[in-house]
């Protein structure tokens, strides 16, 4: 009788172990999904404030160039009057040395 009630005991004490083991995995299992979830919590919020900044980054810019067309368009006029200029020196410049070697060839007389 006695065999009995030790086997007996021993079958709850397994039992509450196992009982014992069961909560604990239950407990780590809830505090890794509760951890994950505040990752992903975490990760969405970082992706929000990333869209976010990038967002007010594109507007900025747009504005941006919004402001600056009639000065692009300024700057534009510029460089093609810029442009106009240095050519015709260029024109300039050869025309003076085509007219130096033309009176240098000539015999060295001054027109």
């Amino acid at each position: 009788m006695s065999q009995a009630m030790a086997e007996n005991a021993r079958l709850i004490k397994f039992e509450e172990q196992m009982e014992a083991d069961r909560k604990r995995k239950a407990e780590e299992e809830e505090r890794r999904r509760a951890e994950a979830e505040a990752r992903a919590k975490e990760a969405e919020e970082r992706r929000r404030q990333e869209a976010e900044k990038m967002l007010r980054n594109v507007r900025r810019e747009k504005r941006h160039w919004q402001n600056s067309r009639p000065r692009r368009k300024e700057l534009r006029n510029l460089a093609t009057t810029h442009r106009f200029r240095i050519r015709r020196r260029m024109y300039r410049v050869r025309n003076r040395q085509k007219s130096r070697l033309k009176r240098s060839s000539s015999g060295g007389k001054e027109i």
